[in-house]
């Protein structure tokens, strides 16, 4: 049976008013992630797996050196503050260790002696000196800027004209593990999230004094949202760390 003109302009009519009835997807918008700016020194780095780990799924994290461009939300500092103008929260402790070569067997050192070390009060820098074998000693620390560099002042009580000259300066922590782990005769500085393998702690007798500094987060507002979240988590994940 065929359909006569009329009818077919009829179903053409119907069948352009159902098309245009036919709901359309509704484009929906994504939210933009929340970005958290925090600075990071070179001390700090180590717990990289932990600022990512507490980062929002549905933000981002950027990490700043203490020398790049820009404002961030939050700083991390390793060390006490005199004063500041930002809210300051603890959110967990490092510990500043000696570390020598794998291969320099020696048992432990007096903590006078490391003193003396350092201010270059030692007959000669030989590792016998320090009650080890004979090998030259080479004395290292960190850059006048570095977050370390007071840490360790403040712990062997001298100031920085008291260093000898024949002190070898790294940038970071991570140049200075290196560095021990290539020098047999090297006696060195990490907090002790950078120790490996490939290092050996230095075990201290006669130290009184704890080897053990707060990390501070910064922050010029009171942390909301995203910044309250992140710094919650990571001050948990820093509580469960040796």
């Amino acid at each position: 049976m065929q359909l006569s003109k009329p009818w077919l302009k009829l179903l053409s009519v119907l069948g352009i008013f159902l098309i245009g009835c036919v709901s359309q997807p509704v484009s929906q918008s994504v939210p933009t992630p929340a970005w958290l700016y925090v600075q990071v020194p070179d001390s700090l780095l180590s717990l990289s797996d932990d600022f990512q780990a507490c980062t929002p799924s549905r933000g981002g994290l950027a990490l700043l050196s203490p020398l790049e461009p820009g404002t961030p939300q939050i700083t991390l500092k390793w060390g006490e503050i005199q004063s500041s103008n930002s809210h300051a929260y603890e959110i967990g402790e490092e510990h500043l260790l000696f570390i020598v070569h794998p291969d320099n067997l020696i048992a432990q050192v007096r903590f006078e002696d490391i003193q003396k070390a350092y201010t270059g009060k030692l007959s000669s820098f030989n590792w016998q000196n320090l009650g080890g074998s004979n090998l030259p000693l080479t004395l290292t620390s960190y850059a006048p800027e570095s977050e370390v560099t007071p840490l360790l002042l403040q712990l062997l009580g001298i100031s920085e004209a008291d260093l000898p000259r024949e002190l070898v300066l790294v940038p970071s922590p991570q140049a200075m593990r290196t560095f021990i782990a290539n020098t047999p005769g090297g006696l060195g500085i990490l907090p002790s999230r950078w120790v490996d393998d490939s290092v050996r702690v230095l075990p201290l007798e006669g130290l009184n004094k704890p080897q053990t500094f707060p990390i501070l987060a910064l922050s010029t507002d009171e942390p909301q949202g995203h910044a309250y979240e992140w710094l919650s988590c990571l001050q948990n994940r820093l509580a469960e760390l040796p």
